[in-house]
């Protein structure tokens, strides 16, 4: 698992990223004698979850969520976040590195 991120604060605001990877997933399965049926029930939910979202060229899970506002007031996008999971499952997958897009500028006073 990797974590990737950028932010730049100025006068009480910020202006970043975080960016979770997840490579090469390998979900361990208990013994079905030894779990209930709810508890089978979630982790097959899980690892249909898992293959449904990763990227079958990288074999990655991830996304990249945006993250900007006052520091005493923060917000997240998440729907640009669900969007980007998406993108990196389907479409192209995302880098396991900084994206060099955030800087002081960013910041709007």
């Amino acid at each position: 698992m990797g974590i990737f991120t950028e932010i730049a604060s100025s006068h009480g605001k910020f202006k970043g990223y975080v960016k979770p990877l997840i490579q090469d997933l390998e979900l361990v399965d208990e013994p079905e004698k030894y779990i209930g049926f709810l508890k089978w029930v979630r982790e097959k939910f899980i690892e249909g979850a898992a293959k449904l979202f990763e990227n079958p060229m990288e074999n990655q899970i991830g996304t990249k969520i945006p993250l900007e506002g006052k520091l005493s007031n923060p917000h997240a996008n998440i729907f640009y976040a669900i969007v980007e999971t998406l993108r990196n499952a389907f479409i192209v997958a995302l880098k396991p590195s900084i994206d060099y897009e955030i800087n002081i500028n960013s910041v709007k006073s």
